[in-house]
């Protein structure tokens, strides 16, 4: 049978039945808008430069491992203890999703926005710039509830307020108190996980951003709730970092054994291939664990 009489009894048989040929459209259809999404984010995630990540091959993410295993949040009395590391250019808290707040700004009523709680040092650990105004200083992020600024993202700054220059410097009602917008983020900066938010927060102010009545997020041992992104200086390999953040952990763990005795750090490097793309989660990155 030639090609030409194949496809006319496919076309045929698709003819006499309708609900099968509508399914197999449909089920084709469904495929393929599914692979082009899939295709699209992985290029966006892995293939291309991000907006705003300056040397991006020097940047780790830094997470904790429970008997040796996994790769999970941990807290900031940490942090602070694995921010002496003389190994890195700089290491840097941030929450992995984005917090709903209610947002007021005085002229549109109450809406839904979403805010990220980071460190100070955040975005120069980064290597991202301001669109408009600044970014966090260095101190705002260090005494509990007691920096109420933000840094909004160019596209929300966009939708929100048209891309006026006089936004900087606004008061937004942020769960009923007023914090003042200082900067706004370089044209796509989307922050460093899969998830965008509409702004960022120091983490002085995690605790009023996620509904927090008292400052335990800040202050105490127990409380896990955030990952680290570390820049590493030049020349010095993911192992050795890791093994000073282990170094600086040891003291937290012979003090505080309840909380950190099972504890050791693990810093990971984002995939760089498609053939990374079967788990893009961060077990399947390039880590490393071990003891030191």
């Amino acid at each position: 049978m030639s090609a030409l009489a194949s496809v006319r009894l496919a076309f045929r048989t698709l003819g006499r039945s309708p609900l099968f040929t509508v399914t197999t459209i449909g089920s084709l259809a469904i495929g393929i808008a599914a692979s082009s999404t899939i295709f699209a984010l992985a290029d966006a995630l892995f293939l291309r430069p991000r907006t705003g990540l300056a040397s991006e091959g020097q940047l780790v993410d830094v997470g904790r491992a429970t008997n040796g295993q996994g790769f999970d949040n941990f807290g900031y009395q940490v942090l602070l203890a694995l921010q002496q590391a003389t190994q890195l250019e700089g290491l840097a808290g941030f929450r992995l999703d984005a917090n709903a707040v209610s947002l007021d700004d005085g002229r549109h009523g109450s809406v839904r926005a979403y805010a990220t709680p980071v460190t100070a040092n955040y975005f120069s650990v980064l290597g991202t710039r301001a669109a408009a105004g600044r970014l966090f200083l260095g101190d705002e992020d260090r005494v509990p509830d007691g920096a109420p600024v933000l840094v909004i993202s160019h596209a929300f700054w966009l939708r929100r307020f048209g891309g006026a220059a006089d936004a900087v410097g606004t008061a937004l009602g942020i769960n009923g108190r007023p914090y003042t917008i200082v900067g706004v983020t370089e044209p796509g900066f989307t922050g460093t996980t899969f998830v965008g938010t509409d702004m960022w927060v120091p983490f002085a102010m995690a605790p009023h951003v996620t509904g927090r009545a008292t400052m335990e997020l800040l202050t105490e041992h127990g409380p896990v709730w955030h990952l680290g992104i570390a820049r590493l200086k030049e020349g010095v390999s993911i192992q050795r970092a890791r093994d000073e953040l282990n170094a600086l952990l040891a003291p937290l763990k012979q003090a505080h054994a309840d909380s950190y005795g099972r504890w050791s750090m693990r810093c990971c490097r984002r995939p760089a291939s498609p053939a990374s793309f079967a788990d893009p989660s961060p077990r399947s990155w390039a880590c490393s664990s071990r003891s030191p």
